[in-house]
């Protein structure tokens, strides 16, 4: 039969599919008005009869293959049968049979991987986890909202989302199925606070695995250090007693950085800290220094330090870039930016906002600039424009906990001044730049590729008691 659907499809009727049965009268005559045979059949029932042509005897004859080819179909088939439930019972679990282990996310909000680094984290542990056999659940818990973009990309990846109407409570999901998970991760230290003791009331079979994502004290210290804010200095050693008590509860906990990590020590001496940097599809430079030119900034703008680190760039290093580099444009990319950058547009200032795909951007500009004077954590954007292969000159705020290289994989300047000059640097040495590039691609690869990344998230895991598995088919990471 040949349904409208396919005809359509095949944007007319292909000779290979001749002769054919339609069961549109109007399209059958289109069809051999064109020349071509086919028949008008209405739909129609088919009945079968059990038992007609071959008999019911399954000792003899051609039935007896039925009970031949089903024992070869069960041997065959034996492994994956082998985790199938009785029909009708337990069907959550038959809904996720070839999982081995199953493990709970929770972050504040769904993850959007083409807007902010965190996002692509989040986004690839769910990936790798699924890479070692656990079937992940995700839940959004401070809005159980389901995105249209983003809910299905998680879902087509195999990771089940729980959103409203049908989920609106955390604590309603894990009284009701709590046992079943072997893993809870935990993003931000807010998550932990507010579902800690319910997830260890219900789910008393799991381990708990703290992401910081970055340490929220010392990126709000330091900002409060550089404005001079008592205020915000409170708020800071608040959030520090938060992240602490958090880091004790639970066991074992993610921070990205090793200065992080230094800084954890002197208050948390004994407990399970591990350093798990970024996680980072390493594509490779898409274009030669030649066939390039601008400088870039990219950073979400919700996070006060991006906002803080453009307005320097504009005020105190573009200067020096206009005398000594005129007519080179900054272009400022990135997700909502608020007036204070929007105001900054000029003719070498280059407002771009939100880019869903940064790489052909990325390709397009000769040198990547990270001047933040505060924060935490380690740089998406410098990782990100590592993985490409497009030289940064950051600050070493911004390079802190990373194991770079000055000079060699990166360059670092503290003064608008020095910045300044790294920029010119890079952007007028050819020899200089094809070097960065080059050692930026093999140390991302090395330290942030899936295969590194796939590693040190297995040990983790592995030292907690969670067992995985390893397929052999290739890691796959957001791109």
């Amino acid at each position: 039969m040949v349904p409208k659907a396919l005809f359509n499809e095949l944007g007319g009727f292909d000779e290979h599919y001749l002769p054919a049965y339609c069961e549109d009268a109007d399209l059958a005559l289109k069809i051999r008005n064109q020349g071509h045979r086919v028949i008008y059949q209405p739909l129609s029932v088919v009945t079968h009869y059990e038992g007609i042509t071959s008999g019911t005897d399954t000792t003899k004859g051609i039935k007896a293959y039925q009970v031949e080819n089903s024992n070869k179909l069960f041997e065959r088939w034996r492994d994956c049968l082998q985790h199938h439930q009785v029909n009708g019972e337990n069907v959550d679990q038959a809904k996720d049979r070839m999982a081995k282990r199953r493990v709970l996310v929770l972050d504040h909000c769904t993850p959007t991987p083409n807007q902010d680094a965190g996002s692509v984290t989040v986004f690839n542990i769910m990936l790798l986890l699924r890479e070692m056999g656990l079937q992940v659940t995700f839940i959004p818990e401070d809005n159980f909202l389901y995105m249209g973009e983003y809910t299905p990309a998680l879902q087509r990846n195999g990771i089940e989302v729980l959103y409203a109407p049908y989920v609106t409570s955390v604590e309603k999901h894990v009284k009701e199925l709590g046992k079943r998970y072997d893993l809870i991760l935990l993003f931000r230290p807010g998550v932990v606070e507010r579902h800690l003791n319910t997830i260890r009331q219900y789910c008393n079979g799991a381990k708990v695995l703290y992401h910081t994502v970055d340490l929220h004290f010392l990126r709000m210290s330091r900002e409060a250090q550089l404005l001079g804010d008592a205020s915000k200095l409170k708020e800071a050693a608040q959030m520090k007693r938060s992240e602490l008590s958090a880091i004790r509860s639970v066991d074992a906990t993610i921070v990205h950085s090793t200065t992080e990590l230094d800084v954890l020590r002197s208050d948390l001496p004994n407990e399970l800290i591990y350093v798990y940097p970024l996680i980072l599809n390493i594509s490779g430079s898409g274009a030669d220094y030649s066939d390039r030119k601008d400088i870039v900034f990219v950073g979400g703008y919700q996070h006060t330090p991006n906002v803080d680190a453009v307005l320097y760039f504009v005020e105190e290093i573009m200067p020096f870039l206009r005398m000594r580099l005129p007519g080179v444009r900054f272009h400022v990319v990135g997700s909502k930016p608020p007036e204070m950058i929007l105001s900054l547009e000029s003719e070498d200032v280059v407002i771009a906002g939100f880019v869903d795909d940064l790489t052909p951007l990325l390709n397009k500009m000769r040198v990547s600039v990270a001047p933040l004077r505060y924060g935490a954590g380690i740089k998406g954007k410098i990782g990100t424009a590592m993985a490409v292969g497009l030289p940064i000159v950051s600050t070493s705020i911004a390079a802190e906990g990373m194991s770079l290289t000055n000079g060699e994989n990166i360059l670092i300047a503290d003064t608008a001044e020095e910045f300044a000059d790294n920029v010119i640097r890079l952007y007028e040495d050819e020899s200089l730049w094809h070097t960065i590039s080059q050692a930026s691609i093999d140390f991302a690869d090395s330290a942030w590729g899936a295969e590194s990344a796939y590693k040190i998230l297995n040990t983790i895991l592995s030292d907690l008691g969670v067992q995985t598995v390893r397929y052999d088919r290739p890691l796959k990471l957001y791109s």
